[in-house]
């Protein structure tokens, strides 16, 4: 009779453990997908060619002694999403697209798009000759690859003790039709916690930081 009370429990407890995990899985999609879709506040009906802010903030975390930056920006441009889904894909070009990004790899080009993909990272954030380099590997995936919309983001796999806790981000892209006339809505989402912070960062964040993602939209876009 005890065997089989203490068969119940395990059985009961195993499930519990297995549910939960399911649930932390599943919170930890919903959260890596953040900067998916058009921001239900944004009026589609006036939308802007240049980057606007859906939420930025520059934060130091007393608790955890983490420097929490986290960027949220959309526009629309007349290119269209097979164009800058394609550079976008090619991990290898970041550091030829994107200013900030001195080195760039996809470290495992055997896989398609279909799959997961790691790229290693060198990223100079260095403001009036004063800041830091940094080295990391993050895993990326392609969510939706099609002509008339893309989603990709990525996650911090491997910081290289480069000073970085966490980072995720995402590209978000969806063929609009305005007044009879094909669009792209772009949207860009950010999110770092920095274990060491450079001098300046917060406050050059604070107060240049829509200057950094207007040219992140600009560097993209220029490449066309």
């Amino acid at each position: 009779m005890k065997q089989k009370q203490i068969s119940k429990i395990l059985i009961a407890i195993t499930f519990l453990f297995l549910f939960n995990i399911k649930l932390f899985a599943l919170n930890n999609i919903t959260t890596e997908k953040a900067g998916y879709g058009i921001d239900e506040n944004i009026n589609t009906e006036k939308l802007s060619d240049k980057p606007v802010e859906i939420s930025h903030s520059a934060e130091k975390d007393d608790m955890t002694g983490l420097t929490i930056l986290n960027s949220d920006y959309y526009m629309v441009s007349k290119v269209t999403v097979s164009a800058l889904s394609s550079l976008l894909i090619d991990l290898n070009s970041a550091s030829e697209i994107f200013d900030r990004i001195i080195y760039s790899k996809d470290l495992t080009p055997e896989n398609t798009i279909k799959y997961p993909h790691i790229q290693e990272v060198h990223a100079s954030y260095k403001f009036l000759g004063i800041g830091t380099e940094y080295r990391y590997k993050v895993r990326v995936c392609f969510d939706i690859v099609s002509e008339t919309e893309f989603a990709m983001r990525w996650k911090l796999y491997d910081s290289m003790n480069s000073g970085l806790a966490d980072l995720r981000g995402s590209w978000y892209l969806k063929e609009l039709n305005i007044d009879g006339e094909a669009y792209t809505y772009l949207r860009s989402f950010a999110s770092t916690k920095l274990e060491r912070t450079p001098p300046g960062l917060l406050f050059f964040t604070r107060n240049f930081g829509e200057f950094e993602i207007r040219k992140t939209f600009k560097d993209l876009l220029s490449d066309l």
